[in-house]
């Protein structure tokens, strides 16, 4: 089950997420080694990309929890089989859900994340 859900909106263009894990009081709390993020059609599971990890410490009050910050990397063209010909997804302001991602782990069996994307092109000068 996810601890979290939400909407994203990311570009075709390379994209940058920070994604912090804190328990209820706020303290970080270490993501799984194996995490993984993830993003794939809703009419075409098998068809995804993954983005690249950096674990990262976070220190809070002289405390080091190790892997508590999660960078991601992921670069979306529309050469990538996410783009399928008929999308309409070039606007920021008409948004279209048919993508879903999520942030997951296979050791502790845990999705920290999950959601619909809206990817979209920004148009150039």
């Amino acid at each position: 089950m996810a601890e979290s859900v939400g909407n994203i909106r990311l570009e075709y263009a390379q994209n940058t997420l920070e994604i912090w894990r804190v328990d209820d009081a706020g303290a970080p709390m270490s993501f799984a080694l194996d995490t993984m993020f993830y993003v794939e059609r809703v009419d075409n599971s098998s068809v995804y990309t993954q983005g690249s990890i950096v674990f990262s410490d976070v220190t809070e009050d002289g405390v080091t929890t190790n892997r508590g910050k999660l960078t991601i990397t992921i670069n979306i063209l529309k050469t990538s089989p996410l783009y399928v010909a008929g999308d309409e997804l070039y606007d920021h302001d008409i948004c279209e859900f048919i993508h879903i991602y999520s942030l997951r782990s296979i050791i502790d069996n845990n999705v920290y994340l999950a959601g619909s994307v809206h990817i979209y092109e920004v148009a150039g000068p």
